[in-house]
């Protein structure tokens, strides 16, 4: 499977909603998919996520200044780099040691029009875990 850096966070925290239907299924489908010894390629520019997305026009998406930003952050927090394989155990491991478990949650997805809901869901998921 091929993933932007920024979507091992969006993959986290997704509970079923999205821009529209079709790509709410498709983000399902893909987080169905996964298991912890999911072999990932770490991609830079469109990925398997991304080829439902309505944001998506001529294989590019509308939002790649955002979006790249939000992967540079993400890289620039984990050490990994493109081109990068592993498996997805490790990559959420990676996020939440370098990005959530420093508190810096927000410099990284701040400016995400899902970052309320996110921030939401991560703080319900504290709560819970005590």
């Amino acid at each position: 499977m091929r993933l932007r850096p920024h979507h091992f966070m969006c993959i986290q925290f997704f509970t079923g909603h999205g821009y529209d239907e079709r790509f709410t299924l498709h983000m399902k489908d893909v987080i169905g998919n996964l298991n912890d010894d999911s072999k990932i390629t770490v991609t830079n520019g469109c990925d398997d996520i991304c080829s439902h997305c309505p944001n998506m026009k001529n294989n590019t998406c509308i939002r790649e200044k955002k979006v790249s930003d939000l992967d540079r952050k993400v890289l620039e927090n984990t050490a990994v780099c493109y081109g990068k394989e592993l498996i997805w155990k490790d990559g959420v491991s990676l996020v939440y040691d370098h990005i959530l478990k420093r508190g810096i949650f927000h410099k990284i997805c701040g400016e995400c029009e899902w970052y309320e809901l996110c921030k939401k869901i991560r703080e319900e998921r504290i709560k819970d875990n005590g």
